[in-house]
């Protein structure tokens, strides 16, 4: 396995991130415990979750059990990882408004899912907090104090954007030195595939920039299996990366 430096944060993460969107669904359960123990074993390091995942109604599937029944993709991730969590470089997010109305990156509703991602994780830390999505009803420095507020707790160790235009992302960097905060981001996740592009247009040379990592998901239009791509003198993003490359786990 190869690792690269996540972002400024000095931190070394494997190239491959394992994502745990379906766990619960396929694999299951059960078999979910196997994948993440092989990824071990393989030299991964990176694994990338969600308040949402796993046990919400879009990853029902023939055969899987109702979301009702299911256990969130974060507590299946953390009963696989007891005894490795010094080992590991958790990231997970919240924010996504499809399942819950009352989502968003508020103060109250961070706080709250914070709280309940750790207890998921049987983890006192989350290496990565993403904003999952943007929310237009709460201004970004308002998301950012509260992440501030967190890491100094020592309850964040690092924050990142999901899903925001570079825009957003260089203004999240702006407010984070006007304010001295220690919220600045330190990666961004965009879906990107050979059909989706758009993240080479003003992400990538964003990101090349300002010394932040770019995560890609979907790479192949699954959404659960993101690389990590760390900053140095080439586009991160493109496919001769040696960084993204061609590559797909799957594990039977």
């Amino acid at each position: 396995m190869e690792y690269s430096l996540l972002g400024p944060t000095g931190v070394k993460v494997s190239k491959i991130c394992l994502g745990t969107a379906t766990f619960g669904v396929a694999p299951d359960a059960q078999e979910a415990g196997r994948v993440v123990h092989a990824a071990l074993d393989l030299g991964i390091n990176f694994f990338d979750t969600a308040n949402v995942y796993g046990a919400t109604l879009t990853f029902d599937r023939a055969g899987a059990p109702p979301a009702t029944e299911r256990e969130p993709a974060e507590q299946i991730l953390g009963r696989a990882l007891v005894g490795r969590r010094d080992d590991v470089v958790i990231a997970t997010k919240s924010g996504e408004r499809r399942f819950d109305p009352a989502a968003g990156l508020s103060r109250r509703y961070i706080i709250h899912q914070v709280e309940h991602s750790l207890r998921r994780l049987g983890t006192d830390y989350i290496d990565v907090y993403y904003a999952h999505f943007p929310d237009p009803d709460t201004p970004l420095e308002q998301t950012l104090m509260v992440y501030d507020d967190l890491v100094r707790q020592g309850k964040l160790r690092y924050v990142a954007l999901s899903n925001h235009p570079a825009w957003q992302v260089t203004q999240a960097l702006w407010i984070a030195d006007d304010r001295h905060l220690a919220a600045a981001p330190v990666c961004a996740q965009v879906k990107y595939n050979l059909i989706d592009r758009a993240g080479e247009d003003e992400l990538a040379p964003a990101s090349q920039q300002f010394g932040l990592s770019i995560v890609p998901l979907a790479r192949w239009m699954a959404g659960c299996w993101p690389a990590c791509r760390s900053r140095n003198g080439s586009s991160p993003v493109t496919g001769d990366s040696p960084v993204t490359g061609d590559w797909w786990v799957r594990v039977h």
